[in-house]
């Protein structure tokens, strides 16, 4: 969880993923899903969106598939834009 001050920020993450049914991999504002990716196998995948937030926040990384999956080795880049 990465907490952010009202702004908006380019968002960019990388995540490996070892077990592979299929997970779908959403980024949060708050509870609120701003990106979600879904992935076919394993291995290093990433995304980036461009999120504004009214007030100050947090973002998330969560796999929010049925399966239960391991996410390692991973990384969230913030960079505020305005």
């Amino acid at each position: 969880t990465i907490n952010i001050p009202a702004g908006t920020y380019l968002v960019n993450y990388t995540v490996t993923i070892t077990n592979s049914g299929g997970p779908s991999i959403s980024l949060y504002l708050n509870d609120t899903s701003v990106f979600t990716q879904t992935v076919s196998g394993p291995g290093a995948i990433g995304g980036t969106a461009m999120v504004t937030a009214a007030a100050p926040s947090t973002l998330s990384l969560r796999n929010t598939s049925a399966s239960q999956e391991t996410m390692t080795n991973v990384g969230i880049t913030v960079v505020k834009l305005a």
